[in-house]
């Protein structure tokens, strides 16, 4: 069976791909803990939108649940697997090949990280857990725009309550079901913005995008230390929010040589990419190390950037060759 993928959320998957491994790139712990104000600043930035990205762009994705059980076993096909496959293999790598990780650590302790928290690719697991629960909202608000809104304040506030739970990643989990619902409440919104063909607020739109860019920035250097916490909560799903936007807005109208067909082409295998960019970076990392060059900050981040991104994209194109590799990778769908 063929699969109809849309062109268009593979190009914003594209560059939430491009931004996750940038951030990679930049984190202090793949910089030799070298510290970069810099560095910070850019991943503190790159953070504040590009993970809600991804789940707006799954709520977007999402189809009504016909068959509860037959959608669990899609999911768990689709997410489960690779997470619990790749969480093992991380733990093996780490215990015998320290150049594919950054750290040895202690097996039980990987074990429980794995089942309770997340492990090293914490993503699938929230993912998961905020796939298998949303049909269960999807009831609930049924397409009812006042539910829907209702519904979106009640996750906001539950977000900010269960903030500090961090077993199973409910906090997370609470936080990033605020943006698939929001992404499955306006999707006719935004397949309505992304087909839309007229030209004439092209470079309105641009700038508008780059001007909430700005006003992120502009939030990332403040210092929020003494705001009260539920108003910085809501700071952050508000600049969460616009980053968003302003990413749809920007991808919408770009038209620089052929970057769309680039990122739709980094979209189409996002979640290996995800899966093994954590590897690719851990081996840059060993390799500029083992060289002498710790010191070259720059030379960090653009060579972690290459293996995590360029080398990593030719490595999943070649593995997608192999059934059994795409099984496990949840690429089932062709």
């Amino acid at each position: 069976m063929t699969y109809n993928r849309n062109e268009n959320i593979d190009i914003i998957r594209g560059f939430a791909v491009v931004l996750m491994v940038l951030g990679h790139s930049v984190a202090a712990e793949n910089l030799n803990d070298i510290d970069s104000k810099c560095c910070k600043v850019v991943f503190e930035y790159i953070y504040t939108f590009h993970m809600p990205l991804f789940f707006i762009i799954a709520g977007f994705c999402y189809k009504r649940c016909v068959n509860y059980f037959e959608y669990v076993n899609k999911r768990v096909k689709r997410i489960l697997v690779p997470y619990v496959v790749f969480s093992v293999v991380s733990i093996i790598l780490r215990n015998i090949f320290s150049v594919f990780t950054l750290s040895k650590s202690n097996i039980g302790e990987d074990v429980i990280s794995i089942l309770f928290y997340g492990a090293d690719i914490w993503f699938l697991y929230v993912m998961f857990e905020v796939s298998i629960f949303f049909p269960l909202i999807e009831r609930i608000v049924e397409k009812n725009k006042l539910k829907c809104y209702v519904g979106l304040i009640l996750i906001l506030i539950i977000g900010f309550v269960l903030r500090n739970r961090g077993i199973f990643l409910v906090n997370n989990m609470t936080y990033y079901m605020l943006f698939f619902l929001l992404g499955y409440v306006l999707k006719a919104r935004i397949e309505q913005m992304l087909e839309e063909k007229s030209n004439v607020n092209k470079k309105l739109q641009i700038i508008i995008a780059l001007i909430l860019y700005t006003l992120i920035g502009c939030s990332v250097c403040f210092e929020w230390e003494n705001a009260n916490l539920f108003f910085m909560h809501i700071i952050r799903v508000f600049l969460a929010t616009i980053g968003c936007f302003a990413s749809f807005l920007l991808l919408k109208n770009i038209e620089l040589f052929k970057i769309k067909s680039i990122l739709k082409n980094i979209g189409t295998y996002s979640l290996p990419i995800y899966i093994f960019n954590g590897y690719f970076i851990s081996i840059s990392r060993n390799i500029i190390i083992n060289c002498g060059l710790k010191d070259l900050i720059m030379l960090f981040v653009l060579c972690n950037f290459f293996f995590g991104l360029i080398i990593n994209y030719l490595f999943c194109i070649l593995i997608n060759k192999i059934k059994f590799v795409r099984v496990i990778l949840g690429m089932t769908r062709t």
